[in-house]
């Protein structure tokens, strides 16, 4: 398993290393597991597949909370010390205007971002990003280029209003259709399934078509 930490470094430990206990088991802290710096906390925990040959044909997608994303080949991330390493450089603020979008540019560094989101994705999955304020953007994988660095900032991946920020990220499966299927059957009036749950601060929950947001 990788370990992702909130000031971007990653950190792998063997499954059968983590303690096991049952549902009252309290547990131990993650700083008695990892060497962990003051301050640092594991944000994202990703289990990856058994079988290390297929390490090869899959990609790791970043998210931070302003709005940054990049994405990397696995391979970038097989060998990893007992100490951690950098997995990840924060960049810029993407606070902006109300569009969205890539634009392709690499962010400059900014201390104050943070990682929120790891996830393993193929070149034909779609990335979902949704916001504190509501907002959601949905794109390809290959919309990002891929990164041959581990210390890249990154490019925008949402521009976000004052005060908004990246809370989740969510990696879609593609059903085998293209695109233009895709869209047509979204359009059509027989169209009645798909959805995208939604879940709020307040425990209130709230279930959207996905025509509605092309999510």
């Amino acid at each position: 398993m990788l370990f992702f930490s909130n000031l971007g470094r990653v950190y792998r430990m063997k499954v059968w290393r983590l303690p096991e206990g049952g549902p009252n088991t309290k547990g131990r802290p993650m700083i008695n597991l990892l060497p962990l710096a003051e301050g640092e906390t594991i944000s994202t925990v990703l289990p990856l597949p058994q079988d290390e040959n297929e390490w090869g044909d899959l990609h790791i997608m970043f998210a931070t909370a302003h709005g940054t994303v990049r994405r990397n080949s696995m391979a970038a991330f097989t060998n990893i010390p007992t100490a951690g390493k950098i997995a990840m450089r924060f960049g810029t603020s993407a606070v902006e205007g109300a569009d969205s979008g890539d634009d392709g540019d690499e962010q400059q560094a900014d201390p104050s971002d943070r990682l929120i989101a790891v996830e393993l994705l193929s070149e034909d999955d779609d990335v979902l990003l949704a916001t504190r304020n509501g907002k959601a953007i949905r794109f390809k994988s290959t919309d990002v280029r891929e990164f041959q660095s581990r210390t890249s900032t990154g490019v925008r991946g949402v521009r976000l209003l004052g005060g908004d920020e990246v809370i989740s990220m969510s990696i879609l499966r593609r059903a085998g259709t293209t695109q233009e299927e895709r869209d047509a059957y979204l359009k059509s009036p027989t169209w009645r399934g798909g959805c995208c749950p939604r879940v709020f601060r307040k425990s209130v929950g709230r279930k959207l078509p996905t025509r509605s947001n092309s999510c």
